[in-house]
């Protein structure tokens, strides 16, 4: 990495994925925020960032790094920094001096016990913490225990710490207004069946009575003709009477005869069905 040293005025240096074994001396990089070297060799920070006090990001994934040297303390703004996939088995109590830190991933390092990590508990603008693939998460690690230890805390091992029983209670909630929902639907469309099958039945009662009182007026104007015939009429009136009765009793018959009228049917359709 020597030959970058002397770019006095670079902000970013990103060299991950080579063959990189050690960090030069970044001295002279006044203006560096961000500082990519994961994805290579590296055992050691060593004195490298003494002197850079402008990082605000810092990863160094996936290298050899069996401790984090002092020299971190120096990086007084750094906001990120990202540790996961080494050989890390303690955090040093310089660390204090980084209050900044928002994010911290040490997932997939060496860290065994709850007392090697006291020194979380002084970051207090940390808000996502990664410790996935320790052995101290292999044992009893709770929310309410992590919690306590940075009160500040919203995300834990890539999950916000809320979220389980947020989720839960908006599921329900969720699922008891569908719940509503489809019951309110179904008893609306249950009295639209309801109120419509009532209209039908009328309907049908009210045509019933219909040809029962036409059946019940023709009967008696017959029976009527038929005594004033034998009376009062001669056979031409009885013969043109019976002729009535036949007629009305025909149109009686083919009034009850004629298909119900089927509510909702229309007629043919109109589009063209070629087209």
């Amino acid at each position: 990495m020597d030959e970058v040293s002397s770019l006095v005025r670079l902000r970013a240096l990103i060299l991950n994925d080579n063959e990189i074994v050690s960090i030069c001396k970044l001295d002279q990089m006044k203006e560096l925020n961000t500082l990519v070297l994961s994805k290579n060799p590296i055992q050691k920070i060593g004195e490298s960032l003494v002197k850079v006090n402008s990082i605000t990001k810092l990863s160094l994934s996936n290298c050899k790094i069996q401790a984090i040297d002092s020299s971190i303390k120096s990086c007084t703004e750094l906001r990120e920094l990202r540790l996961a996939h080494n050989e890390i088995r303690t955090l040093p109590s310089e660390l204090t001096r980084n209050t900044k830190i928002q994010n911290l991933d040490l997932g997939n390092n060496l860290i065994l016990r709850w007392s090697d990590l006291k020194v979380l508990s002084s970051l207090g603008n940390l808000k996502n913490l990664n410790l996935a693939g320790n052995p101290v998460t292999e044992k009893d690690v709770t929310i309410k225990k992590i919690k306590k230890l940075v009160p500040s805390l919203q995300i834990f091992n890539a999950r916000p710490i809320d979220k389980p029983m947020k989720n839960l209670k908006a599921d329900h909630e969720e699922t008891a207004t569908l719940t509503d929902l489809n019951s309110e639907k179904k008893s609306k469309q249950k009295s639209k069946d309801e109120k419509g099958r009532i209209i039908i039945e009328e309907e049908s009662i009210h045509k019933s009575k219909k040809v029962k009182h036409d059946d019940k007026n023709v009967h008696i104007d017959a029976l009527d003709y038929n005594e004033d015939g034998k009376d009062k009429r001669d056979e031409d009136a009885m013969e043109k009477k019976k002729k009535v009765k036949s007629k009305t009793r025909g149109s009686s018959a083919a009034l009850l005869l004629l298909p119900e009228v089927e509510v909702g049917l229309g007629g043919q359709s109109a589009w063209d069905v070629d087209g």
